[in-house]
């Protein structure tokens, strides 16, 4: 009977994975990142309890300063590999987040997310800049790395933060507020 449990506990935990080994429940119909809205399915003013319920329950969540960050990742050699992420302010989540993984499998779906104009985490920076005539906004690392489109109080934040600077490894959406709290 010891072996037989013992198998079950070994199987179990490879049909459930590490801990710390989650992606979101991404919902990708087209497009499946809405500038200044969503990603995923997941809506900038929805409850805390509502992203829960449209990702999964996340690795992580830790209040700062008013903001509470809940985080998807990956275990990685050199610590959590990010993926995925929502922030929420006063109950309603006001950014959300979805960036490269280290982990091939994490980051096929992650880049499976896009816009309407099929920008997604891999893009060029600069096809983003042309798709959303968003101007570049001056020389160095702030200016080059960052393509920031803002429509009314909502925000998106294309990022390609590795020199030099072309490839898209994040992209956040929210209240322009929180969205440069958090990025510019």
């Amino acid at each position: 009977m010891r072996r037989l449990t013992g198998l079950v506990v070994v199987l179990a935990l490879l049909v459930i994975g590490p801990a710390g080994a989650k992606t979101p429940h991404f919902k990708y119909h087209v497009p499946s990142i809405i500038p200044g809205k969503a990603i995923g399915g997941l809506e900038v003013g929805m409850t805390k309890f509502e992203a829960k319920t449209t990702w999964g329950v996340p690795d992580d969540c830790f209040a700062y300063k008013g903001l509470t960050t809940c985080s998807y990742s990956f275990t990685g050699e050199i610590g959590p590999d990010w993926v995925a992420g929502y922030y929420v302010k006063k109950g309603r989540v006001v950014a959300v987040t979805v960036e490269t993984s280290f982990k091939a499998t994490a980051n096929q779906k992650v880049k499976r997310l896009k816009t309407a104009k099929k920008i997604h985490v891999g893009s060029p920076i600069a096809e983003a800049r042309r798709k959303y005539d968003i101007p570049l906004t001056g020389g160095g690392e702030a200016g080059l790395s960052r393509a920031n489109l803002k429509q009314g109080r909502r925000c998106t934040s294309f990022y390609a933060p590795a020199a030099p600077y072309k490839v898209i490894s994040s992209i956040t959406v929210g209240v322009c507020k929180s969205v440069i709290e958090l990025y510019f």
